[in-house]
């Protein structure tokens, strides 16, 4: 636990990780025991790391918070869920600076039958959990309408939220439904808010559904603004 709150604080890289585990603390085997002398041996490797962001006061008025949301499909390997990870952060209008305000990864609360429907309810809950709080919080802070951006990584789950529907998911339970239709309404039917398609490898969300490390994981983290003291 006392990983986990340098997690929340300034390691992103680590949460995946801190989270699986702390989740199998009631059901504790010798294959944890394992996952855990990994996870210490990364973070003694790594122990130089520093979480960094930039902003200028230039960006006072343009700056939007932009979300990275993110899902595997059937991650977790005893339940066959996924799980949704997310990147919030303040950015410029040019993209070139940024301040990151979150992060999480967490197991999905249904069973996913589709990477697009796993992305959705990532998108959904991250935005409902995280984006539009931060988004209330930056308005009132700098007195003026800040835009929300989503960047999605599946083109099939960008048409089905642009769509408010896809035939290849009718058949979806209430629950997903539901996710699709905030995740429809927020990002197609508010004129403030945006729906990008950003290419996986540069997408800042992909690191919180992974597991530690994944390949090219250092040029993954280097993206969320982690370097080395």
């Amino acid at each position: 636990m006392k990983l986990l709150f340098a997690a929340r604080l300034c390691r992103p890289d680590l949460t995946v990780a801190i989270t699986r585990l702390a989740a199998k603390v009631t059901c504790w085997n010798t294959s944890h025991d394992r996952a855990l002398k990994r996870l210490m041996q990364y973070v003694e490797h790594h122990a130089d790391m520093k979480l960094t962001g930039s902003l200028s006061t230039k960006d006072m008025q343009s700056a939007s918070v932009v979300m990275s949301p993110d899902a595997d499909l059937a991650g977790d390997m005893e339940t066959a869920r996924s799980t949704s990870g997310l990147w919030l952060e303040m950015r410029s209008q040019d993209g070139t600076r940024s301040w990151p305000l979150s992060w999480r990864s967490k197991r999905q609360g249904s069973t996913a039958s589709s990477t697009c429907e796993s992305e959705y309810i990532s998108m959904a809950t991250g935005a409902k959990a995280e984006g539009i709080p931060a988004q209330i919080i930056m308005e009132a802070a700098l007195r003026r309408r800040v835009p929300l951006v989503c960047l999605e990584d599946n083109t099939q789950c960008i048409a089905a939220v642009k769509n408010g529907y896809s035939a290849a998911l009718r058949s979806l339970p209430r629950t997903e439904r539901i996710a699709l239709s905030v995740a429809h309404e927020l990002f197609t039917l508010d004129p403030d808010n945006e729906l990008k398609y950003q290419v996986t490898a540069e997408h800042r969300g992909d690191v919180f559904t992974k597991r530690l490390p994944p390949p090219a994981f250092e040029a993954a983290i280097a993206r969320l603004g982690l370097v080395r003291m």
